[in-house]
C-alpha cells in the first residue's frame, strides 16, 4: 500500500492508499489545525476504504492513519 509522511515546519502530513478525486469523502476534525480525511470507493456495495490523508500538529494523525492502514488491509 502506498504511504507517505512528510514534516511542514510544526504540522505532520500522512497518506496511506492512492487519493482519487472522484471518491466519497468523509472529513474528521482533530481540533482547529487538525483533520483526517477518509476516502471511501463506492462503486462496489461495501463503499471500502481506500484511502486516508491527514495533517496535524507533530503525530496528531499518526494514530488514525495507522488504524486506517489496518482497515484497507
Amino acid at each position: 500500500m502506498p504511504w507517505f509522511w512528510s514534516d511542514q515546519y510544526e504540522l505532520g502530513l500522512q497518506v496511506a492508499g492512492l487519493t482519487s478525486a472522484d471518491r466519497q469523502r468523509v472529513v474528521r476534525r482533530l481540533g482547529e489545525t487538525s483533520f483526517i480525511e477518509f476516502e471511501f470507493d463506492t462503486n462496489g456495495k461495501n463503499g471500502k476504504l481506500v484511502a486516508a490523508a491527514g495533517i496535524g500538529l507533530a503525530t496528531a494523525v499518526a494514530k488514525d492513519i495507522r488504524s486506517a492502514e489496518i482497515l484497507m488491509g
